[in-house]
C-alpha cells in the first residue's frame, strides 16, 4: 500500500490472512502487523535467491500469495536477510583469521622452542 508522498508501507493482515499464513508451516509467528518466518524458510529463501530467483517468486514458491505480504515486507525480507548473511560471511571471515592466528602464534612458539634445543644440544657437543 503507498501512503500519500510515495513511501511503502506495510499493510495489516486481515484475519483470514492471519489463518492463511498461520497455515504455512514456514510461519514461525503472525500477528494483525508481524510475521516471522521459521530458520527453514530464511534457509530456502536464501539458497533460492542466490540463484536468481526474484523474492516474489520464492515466497509464491514457498507457498506465500505474494499480494497477501506486500511488496514492501518481500523486499524488506530480502535485504534483511542479504545484510545479515553478509554479517555472518563477514564474521566466518574474522573468525578464521583469529583461528589462523592462533595457528601461527603456536607454531611460532614451537619454532623457538625447538631452536632453543637445537641450541642447546649443540652447545653440550662442542663442550665435550
Amino acid at each position: 500500500m503507498r501512503a500519500g508522498g510515495g513511501l511503502m508501507q506495510k499493510t495489516t493482515f486481515t484475519k483470514e490472512q492471519i489463518s492463511e499464513l498461520r497455515a504455512n508451516p514456514y510461519t514461525e509467528y503472525v500477528s494483525e502487523k508481524t510475521i516471522r518466518f521459521t530458520p527453514m524458510f530464511k534457509n530456502e529463501f536464501w539458497y533460492l535467491y542466490t540463484r536468481g530467483i526474484s523474492p516474489s517468486k520464492i515466497f509464491r514458491q514457498l507457498g506465500y500469495n505474494p499480494e497477501t505480504l506486500g511488496q514492501y515486507r518481500i523486499s524488506n525480507f530480502a535485504y534483511k536477510l542479504s545484510r545479515k548473511m553478509e554479517e555472518r560471511t563477514n564474521l566466518s571471515t574474522t573468525e578464521r583469521e583469529r583461528d589462523l592466528q592462533s595457528q601461527v602464534d603456536a607454531l611460532r612458539f614451537e619454532l623457538d622452542s625447538l631452536k632453543k634445543i637445537i641450541i642447546r644440544e649443540d652447545i653440550g657437543r662442542r663442550k665435550r
